[in-house]
């Protein structure tokens, strides 16, 4: 446990947004991009999935790469000619709008947390796309700040992006926790920043080995163990000892911080 928690810190794909939602309606949208221009759906979305991969993997080091451009850049190769965002972005809203869900437990744990300490936001999404998500789940009031790559220029594990979110905040980074599903960019990056870190789900989970693009949201979900802190001890999934705790349940954060039962 925390004593005199000031500050949790969310990544959004994976802890706040459910992954599996996102891969649903980035389908959605092109299956819609198919009957619309007459496509094969199957490999319209083969093509979308590895041109949107190969724009995320061209970025150099931790440098910003915008999702909308990575877009535009996958339906261009999957239709066979450029179309304005001012065309798809409805159409992909829209799509998403009806599968995007929030991961289970995530309203009741920021109801309970953001009566008591500082709950920010860092993710590498577009800043446009995380106020429409968490927008469209009524959650964004939760928050009392974001930071998103597109903001900072960086993405994470890069120390500039947890330092400015942990200046705006005005916090301790030790009496402050980061819970992410990277380990190498969320258990690192927030280690790194002296932050506690909390593992839920994916390669935080599971370890490094695990570790997957995900910038079309398939990074794998991951299993994860009960309440616990790793103590300092180093192990296949935590080979470089950056994990404090893990949790299965996003509510069990309500007792890492000490504050007793959920909402």
């Amino acid at each position: 446990m925390i004593d005199d928690a000031e500050a949790v810190f969310f990544d959004i794909g994976g802890v706040v947004l459910d992954l599996g939602s996102v891969r649903e309606g980035h389908r959605r949208f092109v299956a819609e991009l198919a009957k619309q221009y007459d496509l094969d759906e199957e490999r319209a979305l083969q093509t979308w999935r590895a041109v949107l991969g190969e724009h995320f993997r061209e970025r150099r080091g931790t440098e910003f790469r915008s999702a909308a451009a990575g877009y535009d850049r996958a339906i261009e190769a999957a239709v066979g000619a450029p179309v304005p965002e001012a065309e798809w972005r409805p159409v992909f809203e829209k799509a998403t709008g009806e599968c995007l869900r929030p991961v289970d437990g995530v309203r009741e744990t920021l109801e309970a947390l953001s009566e008591e300490i500082y709950l920010g936001l860092i993710s590498d999404i577009d800043t446009r796309e995380a106020e429409r998500i968490l927008g469209g789940f009524s959650l964004l009031e939760y928050f009392n700040g974001m930071t998103t790559s597109e903001a900072v220029g960086r993405t994470k594990p890069d120390p500039a992006v947890f330092a400015t979110a942990i200046g705006s905040a005005g916090v301790s980074p030790g009496r402050s926790v980061m819970i992410g599903d990277r380990y190498h960019n969320d258990m690192h990056g927030g280690s790194w920043a002296g932050l506690r870190t909390v593992a839920f789900g994916g390669s935080a989970a599971t370890g490094p080995e695990a570790e997957t693009d995900g910038a079309d949201g398939d990074a794998e979900s991951g299993g994860t163990d009960s309440t616990g802190s790793e103590n300092g001890r180093t192990s296949a999934r935590d080979p470089d000892g950056v994990v404090d705790y893990r949790v299965a349940d996003l509510r069990d954060l309500l007792e890492i911080v000490g504050l007793d039962g959920g909402s």
